[in-house]
């Protein structure tokens, strides 16, 4: 099987084990699955030079039922056990177990000989939010499989309470830490960024709406769509850029091509500079229907952009609305396009805003703290209890 995903959750698993080996452990790295070439490379841009292993897996879409069991490839279990048991490892740390996704490797972790502290990182949605086929029997199994992980650590306090409320995991084993995001690097100079607008095909003088993820249903592009056929008809210069794909993408092109006539959006596709995007933009946009934390609206916060968003899930813990950026309510094209319009309309709110958003950013969010008490939390696992 090839993965081919490669989200925020998996970014800031990998960049957490980097900063783990730069502290001196020694870590290797099991993938269920093969990695594709190109998400290979990515994969090694987070991780630098970890060890990284491929164990083959079954991922629920090769089933031709619904998956109810933790995991129905008992084989990747038991390669995986007998892995684990031949690393004998101090820890095992295992990233985003869902309710029907990788919670074989919570099972064969907890079956392992001389039983290793287990830690899971895990980034979901309430599972109340989810439209979760035989909804029941998954969160049972869950809560059992669970059960196995001696640490819990998550990226928002809204995570935090599904874990506790729908996953029944125990209060005491769950810590929040906010997803650390690296520094924004250095803005391209003013050459530099006219030529790549020029080259993306971004107005000059047009007040420049982004959004960077995935075309999926949860990231909601087709409010975004909806948000920028409103904008369009404004009196203002506004031009929302789109970076990135996935399944939704053909059909809102195909649904709205005056926009992409008129210029009043562009879809760029997969980029690997979203950095000089973000640099590039004056306002920053995350339309998600579900969202656990959103990085993409940190990193904007980091290089002083004013940041639009929904209020579901963790969103509204990493923005400050009316301080750093505004809330709106989810599956609202007019409230975004509003809000956006807002912020058009005032170079002085969008500069406060930036600010503001960037001094969150230093307080809250910075990599090497947030992975400092990643790092800490792990160290506390493996101290012995006092007597």
């Amino acid at each position: 099987m090839e993965v081919r995903g490669a989200g925020g959750a998996t970014q800031i698993f990998l960049r957490y084990l980097a900063h783990l080996a730069g502290l001196g452990w020694d870590v290797t790295l099991l993938v269920g699955g093969r990695l594709s070439p190109e998400l290979e490379r990515t994969w090694r841009f987070w991780a630098g030079d970890l060890r990284m292993e491929t164990i083959p897996w079954r991922i629920r879409s090769d089933y031709l039922f619904p998956v109810i069991l933790p995991s129905l490839d008992f084989r990747f279990t038991r390669r995986l056990r007998r892995r684990f048991e031949q690393l004998a490892p101090d820890v095992i740390l295992i990233n985003q177990p869902g309710p029907d996704d990788a919670q074989g490797a919570l099972r064969a972790a907890a079956t392992v000989g001389g039983r290793p502290p287990v830690a899971v990182l895990v980034q979901l949605v309430a599972a109340r939010d989810i439209r979760m086929r035989l909804r029941a029997p998954k969160l049972f199994w869950a809560k059992r499989v669970y059960a196995g992980a001696d640490l819990v650590v998550t990226c928002s306090n809204a995570c935090a309470r599904s874990l506790a409320e729908d996953y029944g995991v125990a209060a005491h084993k769950i810590h929040v830490v906010p997803n650390g995001v690296p520094d924004a690097p250095s803005p391209p100079d003013a050459a530099a960024l006219r030529d790549l607008k020029l080259a993306a095909g971004i107005r000059s003088g047009a007040v420049v709406v982004f959004w960077a993820g995935r075309y999926t249903v949860e990231k909601a592009p087709d409010v975004l769509f909806r948000a920028a056929d409103i904008l369009s008809s404004s009196d203002l210069d506004v031009q929302v850029v789109m970076a990135g794909d996935g399944p939704l993408r053909a059909d809102l092109e195909n649904r709205f091509p005056h926009l992409l006539r008129s210029g009043a959006l562009l879809t760029l596709g997969w980029r690997d500079d979203v950095a000089a995007l973000v640099a590039a933009c004056d306002i920053a946009v995350m339309p998600s229907r579900l969202e656990s934390f959103g990085m993409f609206i940190v990193e904007a916060m980091a290089a002083s952009k004013p940041v639009v968003g929904t209020s579901v899930v963790g969103i509204p813990e990493v923005i400050a609305d009316g301080e750093t950026g505004v809330l709106v309510p989810p599956d609202d094209p007019r409230a975004l396009a509003d809000a956006i319009l807002r912020l058009a309309a005032d170079p002085g709110l969008r500069s406060r805003f930036g600010d503001a958003g960037r001094r969150r950013f230093n307080e809250l969010f910075r990599f090497d703290s947030c992975a400092a008490r990643f790092a800490h939390l792990l160290d506390a696992l493996l101290r012995p209890p006092p007597p």
